[in-house]
């Protein structure tokens, strides 16, 4: 048994039993396995075998149980002594080789079963919902099972009389693309595949094992909000070994000043990508406040090898390395974790690897990507992760770099049937599925390598496209990378040349903030330090003032041409940033409350820590007039650092605030 000050986990009769400490009882279901044609249930009798002890405080306890034909389970239970959400998997093994199979055509697989109570609210909320409009994934919560009878999730909530509970899985992908979905029969929940969880007829056995995605389950005595804020904090502090993303650095990245070269100056994607350029730009981010130094797409003499381009960086980055460590700054990298070049030598040494598409098992054409010589790509799936993992370790040491930044990965790369994701007795459509559910935990696989030998990496997935693996697994090991330049034309339906510019909302003012701010809806669930988005730095001051005051409520990215804003632009950024730094642990701390409606005339965030009052009240105006408001929670009493036309009135712990906007603007109130 585990036990903490929240609940206690056991093993009774075949079910797992979640028990709050005033005695409520939650029992979940144990895996049914279709193997070698027939349904075995995996209810066995479990026992205790030991307890260690992970980085960040962590525990995992092992218990391990015997079934029929020489099978064993093993279920993995994780948690902190502070948080009442634990996560487990389950992972199938056995003496004898069996099969996987799939008797009608599709998974066969309940990773689990709950029967909730009969009065009690069910609902579902998903976080892969994708809004063309903000080109970004959101949130999105609905009743669960009142309009599909499939709920995608990932996760399932339940509030009943005097306590709420949530199931949810670890995984990632577009909604509606569903590779698990609970099922409500009768007055049962279970969670079950529904595709490319195993491949027809995948071993088990002998030496193979089977490991179930993570599950998660919470209950806390109190309201389906108690239950949001309870798990916000355990996806903040307790859900990751590596905390580094979880810190609010200021992140600042070279690409939105690439493409504006080229769009606006007439210039190649890598002409600012050189050794003067690069180190200007340094000294500019310092003087700015910024804390990570990202250097995107052309770093690189070649993908796959990913080694330091001799002609851009003759001194392969140490000089680049030592201004940064003379600031206290780190440094990041982009990366393409599936391609390589075609003159690089991983590309000669792990052909065997190459991505395929149809049944003839053709490659993927190569294509030149941001000016570089042709790529190939690569099955993550395949034993070429091992590769690509080393290459980022070996950076990581060589050249310093803290933070990778991982871009383009497709969900449907590879339906190779000879990496792993299937034979050539599986159907083109299967290995696809199967590679595609796969990816998932392979991206955290790579990085579990990295961090084992590099613990202070940060890992960022690019999630700006609709097509990627958007759900909780990648955020056990990093943080998402939400929006890139924001939306295109064409996804407004305004036809303009190819050769143009294809973003809209790229220059200085309210536009891009106010979509950019759209992903901060997350923070209910989880937190805004965690969905890294860039601002602008241009001038004029009010278009920098509103671009801090949004990128301060915690995505924390910042990008342009640091090398053209003003004196006095420097000088605003700069000081905002180090009021900022004051509190921007309470502010990545707190739960955003907001007021208005998104990209209206009057929005208002509150990110105010609790505890002690101490972080940011962010706010917007697009409509001139003169506006009352009233903080939600108390602030702190000392020192107010207030920006725009605001005034502000305490009456004991209550504070009132009066703006009088002439123009749209913004205004910024921190409180430390």
């Amino acid at each position: 048994m585990y036990a903490n000050e929240f609940y206690s986990l056991t093993f009774q009769n075949g079910t797992l039993v979640y028990r709050l400490k005033e005695g409520r009882a939650f029992p979940i279901g144990m895996p049914v396995f279709e193997l070698d044609g027939k349904p075995v249930s995996a209810a066995f009798e479990m026992a205790e075998t030991e307890t260690r002890r992970l980085r960040n405080g962590l525990y995992e306890t092992a218990f391990v149980g015997r079934g029929p034909r020489g099978l064993t389970l093993t279920a993995l239970a994780r948690g902190s002594a502070h948080s009442p959400v634990v996560r487990f998997c389950y992972v199938l093994s056995g003496d004898k080789t069996v099969s996987m199979t799939k008797r009608n055509g599709a998974d066969n697989l309940t990773f689990l079963s709950y029967k909730p109570r009969p009065s009690a609210r069910l609902t579902e909320v998903r976080l892969s919902d994708y809004d063309h409009a903000a080109h970004s994934f959101m949130p999105c919560e609905v009743p669960a099972f009142e309009h599909e009878d499939r709920a995608m999730g990932p996760i399932l909530t339940e509030e009943g009389k005097g306590y709420a509970a949530l199931l949810a899985y670890e995984h990632g992908s577009l909604y509606p693309d569903r590779f698990l979905s609970f099922r409500k029969e009768g007055g049962r929940i279970t969670l079950c595949a529904e595709k490319g969880s195993y491949y027809d007829g995948r071993p088990v056995g002998g030496g193979k094992e089977y490991r179930t995605v993570w599950l998660q389950f919470c209950a806390v005595p109190g309201s389906a909000e108690e239950l949001s804020a309870r798990y916000r904090e355990f996806v903040f502090k307790y859900f990751s070994e590596n905390t580094e993303s979880r810190k609010p650095y200021i992140y600042y990245n070279t690409w939105n000043f690439q493409e504006r070269n080229k769009f606006r100056n007439g210039k190649a994607y890598l002409d600012s990508m050189n050794y003067d350029r690069i180190l200007r730009e340094i000294d500019a981010a310092h003087a700015m406040g910024i804390d990570v130094f990202v250097l995107d797409t052309g770093w690189f003499a070649a993908t796959g090898d990913w080694e330091v381009h001799p002609q851009r960086f003759p001194d392969g980055l140490r000089d680049v390395r030592a201004r940064l460590d003379g600031y206290g700054m780190k440094l990041g990298l982009w990366f393409d974790p599936r391609v390589a070049a075609a003159g690089s030598r991983v590309f000669r040494e792990c052909r065997q690897y190459m991505s395929t598409y149809d049944e003839a098992q053709s490659e993927h054409k190569p294509f030149a990507m941001w000016e570089s010589e042709d790529n190939y790509i690569l099955c993550l799936c395949s034993d070429y992760w091992k590769t690509f993992a080393d290459r980022l370790i070996r950076l990581y040491k060589e050249c310093g770099v803290r933070y990778f930044k991982w871009d383009a990965v497709w969900q449907y790369d590879c339906s190779n049937g000879g990496h792993g994701h299937g034979t050539a007795k599986n159907s083109l459509d299967e290995r696809r599925q199967c590679y595609a559910y796969e990816l998932v935990a392979r991206l955290n696989q790579i990085a579990e390598r990295v961090q084992s030998d590099c613990p202070d990496a940060i890992l960022d997935l690019d999630v700006t496209e609709s097509s990627r693996t958007v759900g909780l697994a990648f955020l056990a090991v990093g943080k998402f990378f939400m929006i890139n330049n924001g939306p295109y034309y064409r996804e407004f339906g305004v036809p303009i040349p190819e050769t143009a510019d294809q973003n809209v909302f790229t220059y200085p003012g309210h536009a891009r903030a106010d979509v950019c701010r759209a992903p901060l809806v997350y923070d209910k669930w989880l937190p805004s330090v965690l969905t890294l988005t860039h601002y602008l730095p241009d001038d004029p001051a009010d278009s920098q003032l509103v671009n801090l005051a949004s990128l301060i409520l915690g995505q924390n990215g910042i990008w342009g041409d640091l090398l053209g804003v003003s004196a006095a632009g420097t000088a605003l950024i700069a000081e905002v940033l180090a009021e900022y730094r004051k509190v921007r642990e309470d502010i990545t701390a707190a739960r955003i409350h907001k007021y208005g409606a998104a990209h209206s005339g009057f929005e208002v965030y509150e990110k105010l820590n609790p505890e002690n009052g101490r972080g940011a009240v962010s706010v917007f105006c697009r409509t001139p007039g003169i506006y009352r408001y009233t903080l939600s929670a108390p602030a702190a009493a000392a020192a107010v650092s207030v920006r725009g036309p605001v005034t502000v009135t305490r009456d004991g712990p209550r504070v009132a605030l009066e703006f009088r906007f002439t123009v749209p603007a913004a205004a910024l109130l921190i409180f430390s």
